[in-house]
């Protein structure tokens, strides 16, 4: 014959491993957010070095610059104009 589940060692046994599972993915989504935030200092770093590169341009090509506002300007306007 088959013998008995003890079932109060198999409740203890799955509360354990519930609790080590939460533990688990506590520890693995503060190490996500880690990662996250890390990589989003990464981009506003490269995002700043491109901004600040696009005004360094401007300020050696002002008038080559405006010229460039100007005409994304006008394209802007006429793609507007046509719907």
């Amino acid at each position: 014959m088959t013998q008995p589940i003890d079932l109060e060692a198999l409740g203890a046994k799955l509360a354990e491993d519930y609790s080590s599972l939460r533990a688990e993915i506590s520890q693995l989504s503060e190490a996500v957010a880690e990662l996250a935030n890390k990589r989003a200092d990464q981009i506003e770093g490269q995002i700043k070095s491109v901004g600040a590169e696009m005004e360094a341009s401007i300020e050696r090509h002002p008038y080559s610059a405006v010229l460039v506002a100007l005409g994304v300007g006008v394209l802007l306007g006429l793609a507007s104009r046509r719907r």
